[in-house]
């Protein structure tokens, strides 16, 4: 998601997540939040033990990967 802000070059973002995309969410604020305004959490997973962590990284850089395709972030994001 961080590739996908900076390449569309719409940040900062209030981002909104729900279930595991709310821990999704987090993660990224967490980790870039030069790119994150603020959060909408509905009902987030929570990120408080080291396999989900883990899984939700896992998942974060299957998506900065799909980022990088090109034509595909701008017209179908992976979230």
């Amino acid at each position: 998601m961080d590739a996908l802000i900076d390449r569309l070059g719409n940040g900062p973002v209030v981002v909104v997540g729900q279930s595991p995309g709310g821990a999704v969410a987090v993660l990224l604020a967490r980790d870039h939040p030069e790119n994150v305004a603020g959060l909408v959490l509905l009902d987030p997973t929570p990120v408080n033990d080291p396999a989900t962590c883990e899984r939700l990284e896992r998942t974060m850089r299957v998506l900065g990967r799909l980022t990088a395709l090109p034509g595909r972030a701008a017209s179908s994001p992976p979230c």
